[in-house]
């Protein structure tokens, strides 16, 4: 009766002294595998023992084990079973490759393969200690104090919808679930990386606070030319609006009175401006005390910059937007008066209504001026939603790189550049010949995955803040605020 028998055997076996080999065996009728799970041999017996490797003492185990005799500098393998012929297949495998791999295999690697890497990986795992008793209460305590933090943040989010704070809240989120990890020594590959970026960032960070302290009286001294420049600008435009914009002929009265009042926030704007200017410094060096923690805190505090700076056309835009959209919805409330229909909100429908010729007068009066006054409304808005469009496109693209900043795999680039094991994944076999025809030896290799294969297994959900376009294009035509 011949027999096939399947044998893995780690690379880094150390055959230095006698003793047992760990692993374990299955039988698949014809065909026994045997699986040495680790490369060091243990002198003392243990609950699973698969074999004995040695070069003089042969101690008497089960049937089924397999005995490894060390000659020069290879093994002769055996199993001691009496009318029963074995054809061997002796796999020498990449040990730490597979050991230390984060690819998983699936049926397509093979039934064998896949079992030998979840074995490896079950007692890897089962090594793991968690921490200490003295490190697990400071992380205890500092969890505790990045949820209270949390909390505190948490309270203010919807109410100043400041990107700052809402950054603030999700690093603190993430540095919990880090800790909670940590706590119980079961770092994965996405902790490890998430730490890795967070040490970069610290690092940016502190750099950008030294050159801002380095270079600050240059530093205000441009954002105050680019300030007072920009409300030179307001004003030009403003000015440039009053008049014939591109020879259109416009409400006089309504649009110098337009003009005024939007003039006035300009300069309300610009007294506020002067009456901080002495106090730009003290600011400054608050701003970048958040650098500390890293730059993707500075990114964030210059999103809300730019949102403060911009407030005076915010107010304007708010101004015209709400002006617009009043008009828009008094005309086609008035539409309505024409063909008699009226709007229901009972029912939220429009019902058939008919009217009295007074009523008819006075909506034709109210039409008319909201007509001949929409186009004055409407060049106002239009100019000034296009400011607010460029600032809200410019916030969201310094977000957007803020969080491919806090989410781009730097550790797993690191790791594929140096070579690492933990990103091998395709099985290379090369056979190695053998006079004895019965026993057959081949080489077990796993090859590197491609830069791209790698990001796949670092699959990240957190896709920042939703920039719906298509409902901020809606909103655009229906004058409701952006």
């Amino acid at each position: 009766m011949l027999k096939t028998v399947l044998i893995f055997i780690p690379d880094t076996l150390s055959g230095s002294k006698d003793g047992y080999l760990e692993g374990f065996c299955k039988d698949y009728g014809n065909l026994t595998v045997y699986y040495i799970t680790n490369d060091l041999i243990t002198t003392k017996k243990c609950s699973n023992i698969v074999g004995y490797c040695g070069s003089i003492f042969k101690p008497i185990l089960n049937l089924e084990h397999i005995y490894m005799e060390r000659k020069n500098e290879h093994f002769e393998i055996s199993i001691k079973q009496q009318k029963v012929e074995y054809n061997i297949i002796e796999l020498i495998y990449d040990y730490n490759a597979f050991k230390y791999t984060k690819v998983v295999f699936s049926s397509q690697h093979g039934l064998y393969i896949k079992e030998l890497k979840e074995s490896l990986y079950l007692c890897t795992n089962s090594k793991h200690t968690k921490a200490s008793w003295p490190l697990r209460r400071i992380i205890i305590f500092l969890i505790y104090i990045c949820q209270f933090c949390f909390l505190i943040f948490s309270k203010y989010r919807n109410i100043t919808k400041s990107v700052i704070i809402s950054h603030t809240i999700d690093s603190l989120k993430h540095a919990v679930e880090c800790l909670k990890i940590i706590k119980e020594k079961n770092i994965s590959l996405k902790i490890k990386n998430i730490i890795f970026v967070k040490l970069i960032d610290i690092i940016l960070g502190v750099m950008l606070v030294y050159l801002g302290l380095r270079y600050k009286l240059i530093i205000l001294k441009k954002f105050d030319d680019f300030i007072q420049g920009f409300v030179g600008y307001l004003r030009n435009l403003l000015i440039y609006l009053m008049g014939s914009p591109i020879g259109l002929k416009l409400n006089y009265s309504f649009n110098r009175s337009l003009g005024r009042f939007f003039f006035y926030h300009i300069n309300l704007w610009r007294v506020f401006l002067q009456a901080i200017h002495h106090q730009l410094g003290i600011f400054f060096q608050l701003i970048l005390i958040p650098g500390f923690f890293g730059i993707s805190f500075i990114i964030a505090i210059f999103c809300d910059i730019i949102s403060i700076v911009t407030f005076h056309t915010y107010c304007i835009y708010v101004y015209a937007a709400r002006l617009f959209y009043l008009q828009i919805r008094g005309l086609s409330a008035l539409w309505r008066l024409f063909i008699g229909r009226k709007f229901n909100p009972l029912r939220n429908r429009v019902d058939s209504c008919e009217y009295s010729s007074n009523q008819l007068f006075i909506g034709t009066l109210g039409f008319t001026i909201m007509l001949f006054l929409l186009p004055t409304t409407l060049m106002y808005y239009t100019v000034f939603v296009a400011l607010r469009l460029a600032t809200v496109i410019t916030i969201e693209l310094i977000h957007a790189l803020k969080n491919a900043l806090n989410n781009i795999p730097l550790y797993l680039l690191v790791l594929w550049i140096i070579d690492s094991p933990r990103f091998a994944g395709n099985i290379f076999i090369t056979y190695k010949p053998s006079k004895n025809n019965k026993h057959v030896k081949a080489m077990i290799s796993l090859t590197p995955l491609s830069l791209f294969e790698c990001f796949g297994l670092m699959s990240n959900n957190n896709t920042g803040r939703e920039f719906n376009i298509g409902q901020i294009i809606s909103r655009v035509f229906t004058g409701e605020l952006i």
